[in-house]
């Protein structure tokens, strides 16, 4: 349904300012400050002047901003500091569908990837309402402007098409899935593949396989491995005055050693993900690091595939506005199973169980030494897996 610009009321669009760009670009200002006094005592004229423009360019980045403004069938884009300094005017046309896409604009050292915003009919060209470089920050703009119109929002981000019909932008996937899947039914059993599950209840816990290691982990390893065995050779046979640079060597050659060795052990830990009526929390690295999003806050659970392998792996996002948790690498038999075994739990577990609990516990998880009470929670969650909620 193509959707006429309403009359009113009107939507206001404004970026958020980052606490990160105001210290940074205070900083910059007060040192162009400092630089700006020392050149006019010196009777500088042309430092003085480069500071101050730099000085000024500090502020921008401290407080810069923009936005859009949607009122009947106008849109306004604007730029300025604390309020508006340059507005550009523009006229809408009809839509049926809000549209997020993610773009590379620019080139060379200025080639940067922005969100873009859009209105877009079924055949006709897209028209930009806004891009941002903070693809959450886009995602939010982008349900405003939805709503606005009472349109879907089609979201191509990670190159998997994900729809959100109109009215339902804010609805928790577990609501929607029961809504819109009645016909759920619970998986197989028994996990395909190199999955390890573990299940109490209604909480879920699923030992991911790793990752490997990739090309750029392994060629960083041998680089730094390279650096630090050229530079020992260089300290203990090499000419005396070598040993300056040879202490070079073993110094850079250490931190792409570190680095690497850093990666790798990363890349080859395996990732836990659980999920319970309270959200799905993401347990990963040797650090354990993890991130959680609750059930009432996650909107969108899709599997995105890659064709560049001949075993065509994947992963599952689990995104909501403010973040997104991702699930693999996966071969297509086991992103299947942990996907349809997701939506199944966050469905059952919101409203009673439709056909029972089909999963056995796995004796097979305590192998990786991850026992049931040794993944603790954070944030002031209880540190037990039958508590994850």
């Amino acid at each position: 349904m193509v959707t006429d610009m309403p009359a009113a009321p009107r939507l206001t669009l404004a970026s958020e300012l980052s606490p990160w760009r105001i210290i940074g670009g205070l900083a910059i200002s007060s040192l162009c400050g400092v630089a700006v006094a020392l050149a006019a005592g010196e009777g500088e004229v042309l430092g003085s002047a480069i500071f101050g423009v730099l000085g000024m360019c500090g502020l921008v980045t401290a407080f810069g901003r923009k936005g859009a403004l949607i009122e009947g069938d106008v849109l306004t884009k604007w730029w300025g500091l604390f309020w508006p300094l340059y507005r550009k005017r523009q006229p809408l046309t009809a839509c049926d569908r809000t549209v997020l896409v993610k773009e590379v604009r620019g080139a060379g050292k200025s080639k940067r990837t922005v969100h873009v915003v859009k209105l877009g009919v079924a055949d006709g060209a897209a028209m930009e309402i806004i891009a941002l470089g903070d693809y959450y920050l886009a995602r939010r703009f982008a349900e405003q402007v939805a709503n606005h119109f009472f349109v879907g929002l089609h979201d191509d981000t990670t190159g998997t098409l994900v729809v959100r019909e109109a009215g339902s932008l804010d609805e928790p996937l577990r609501s929607r899935l029961f809504r819109e899947r009645p016909e759920l039914t619970a998986p197989s059993p028994e996990p395909p593949g190199r999955l390890l599950v573990c299940r109490e209840g209604d909480k879920t816990r699923c030992v991911l396989p790793a990752e490997g290691l990739s090309c750029t982990t392994t060629a960083v390893f041998f680089l730094g491995l390279l650096i630090v065995a050229s530079g020992a050779a260089v300290m203990f046979w090499g000419p005396d005055d070598s040993i300056d640079v040879a202490a070079q060597a073993l110094i850079c050659g250490s931190g792409f050693l570190v680095f690497g060795i850093a990666i790798a052990l990363s890349a080859l830990a395996r990732h836990q993900v659980l999920w319970s009526r309270s959200g799905i929390t993401v347990v990963s690295g040797i650090l354990k690091r993890r991130k959680h999003i609750s059930a009432d806050e996650l909107e969108e659970l899709f599997v995105v595939r890659s064709d560049s392998s001949s075993r065509k792996e994947g992963r599952i996002a689990a995104r909501s506005d403010r973040t997104t948790l991702w699930l693999g690498v996966l071969t297509e038999e086991e992103l299947d199973w942990l996907y349809d075994s997701i939506c199944y739990g966050l469905a059952s577990m919101s409203f009673g169980y439709r056909g029972g609990s089909g999963l056995v516990v796995g004796a097979a998880v305590a192998e990786d030494g991850l026992d049931e009470d040794s993944v603790s929670m954070q944030d002031g969650e209880v540190a037990t897996v039958e508590a994850v909620d």
